[in-house]
């Protein structure tokens, strides 16, 4: 039992610290998250469907700072300012994500492709030059 009730109050107390790094403060969701400087806001009414708030995370795992425990924050103080249950976002979420991935991986590709060519046509260049 004692184990438990350390762990209820482990539990708490991370969301304590967490209500100070985000919560909503009038016409925003204020976000005071380490590596970033100063409070990241952003206007409720720009994340107040599930559309937009979808939108709005994949704007924000871009960020360094974002991490995965943020987001489950975020979006746990939207459900209670909104009212909203964001269970099926986390399904939407993660195929938005996994195309994401797919895509940036294929711009990686296409990226490194392009650069070889380049190397190549350049070293024929001075070849031709010398």
């Amino acid at each position: 039992m004692a184990d438990e009730m350390d762990w209820l109050e482990r539990a708490e107390l991370e969301e304590q610290e967490w209500s100070k790094k985000i919560f909503v403060d009038g016409r925003y969701l204020s976000i005071n998250a380490e590596g970033y400087p100063g409070s990241y806001d952003i206007e409720l009414s720009e994340i107040d469907t599930p559309n937009k708030l979808l939108e709005w995370i994949l704007h924000l795992i871009e960020k360094n700072w974002v991490t995965r425990d943020l987001l489950v924050h975020m979006i746990r103080v939207l459900e209670g300012h909104f009212g909203h249950n964001y269970r099926d976002l986390n399904r939407e979420l993660i195929a938005k994500i996994d195309d994401y991935a797919q895509a940036v991986t294929h711009l990686d590709n296409l990226y490194t492709e392009t650069r070889e060519i380049l190397t190549k046509i350049k070293r024929n260049i001075d070849r031709e030059t010398r």
